[in-house]
């Protein structure tokens, strides 16, 4: 069975409800939209884990992802110029804010090998408050002091 986002909050929301009679119906939806709004998550898949491991730490090291998750081998299926073939490639799923959607795959896009490569956004509709704190403060799209170019004092 099948069950919508929107299902899954009216749910969430009855829940709270009936447990916190002092729960605003309409803090949750705000949240949600807030949330999808801010953050997302990306999911690119490559033919190689080397690769794999190279985008994550590119992304999260430049600022670009608070996070890599690295799955595979996978074994895919597509079209492809009219042919039906079949790969083992690895996925990286990143979780990013969404202003910074259009630096994060301009760098997936300069690593990577195919012509057309996977790069979906699916948006966050929730998340536990520590997280989503988590998710902003490393997410700053500014490479960490280690990693920036030291500038000699004249």
């Amino acid at each position: 069975m099948f069950v919508s986002v929107y299902e899954c909050i009216i749910i969430f929301k009855e829940i709270n409800t009936s447990l916190n009679p002092s729960f605003r119906r309409d803090t949750l939806q705000r949240h949600v939209v807030k949330l999808s709004r801010s953050f997302v998550t990306v999911w690119v898949t490559v033919p190689r884990r080397p690769l794999a491991v190279k985008l994550s730490r590119l992304a999260v090291e430049s600022g670009l992802a608070a996070c890599a998750q690295i799955s595979g081998p996978l074994e895919s299926i597509y079209r492809w110029q009219g042919i039906v073939e079949s790969a083992k490639e690895w996925r990286v799923v990143l979780k990013t804010r969404s202003r910074l959607l259009p630096k994060l795959e301009a760098l997936v896009m300069a690593h990577h090998p195919y012509e057309t490569p996977q790069f979906v956004v699916l948006p966050m509709v929730g998340g536990s408050a520590k997280y989503v704190d988590w998710l902003a403060e490393s997410t700053t799209a500014a490479p960490p002091r280690s990693l920036r170019k030291r500038s000699k004092k004249p």
